[in-house]
């Protein structure tokens, strides 16, 4: 699994941002850094893209906590109250290659509960899928 981009808007310290990883040519880059002073957003984006991945993954961690009312970030506050509601979304593209395509359908239906017949296999086309967390 791989990251192909990342959108951010009203998250945390995020009011917007496109984070694409890859290259000019389309290439998925080997290695993405986030560096920048403290305070600029590299602990957002991070959590953000957990976010994205609790809801497509069902990925579960303790070291990032759940988002909560704080973690919007609110254009536009008069007296303590934002002037219009604000939606948080998080999109993530990420990448599969085919080893993995062909292994998800079995994980998937290897660790379905036993009560469950309708195991949902997701779509991949070209081997992508599209994790987006709203809050």
């Amino acid at each position: 699994m791989q990251l192909r981009r990342l959108t951010i808007e009203n998250y945390r310290a995020i009011r917007k941002c496109d984070l694409p990883f890859e290259d000019p040519l389309g290439r998925i880059r080997p290695v993405t850094v986030l560096a920048g002073p403290n305070g600029c957003g590299k602990t957002s984006v991070l959590w953000a893209i957990v976010q994205a991945l609790r809801g497509v993954t069902g990925y579960r961690t303790e070291d990032v906590p759940k988002p909560s009312d704080l973690d919007i970030h609110r254009a536009g506050k008069v007296g303590g109250l934002t002037t219009r509601p604000t939606r948080v979304q998080v999109d993530l593209d990420i990448q599969f290659d085919r080893i993995e395509q062909e292994a998800i359908p079995q994980v998937l239906r290897e660790t379905a509960r036993a009560d469950d017949d309708d195991v949902q296999l997701p779509e991949l086309p070209g081997g992508v899928l599209r994790a987006t967390w709203q809050h």
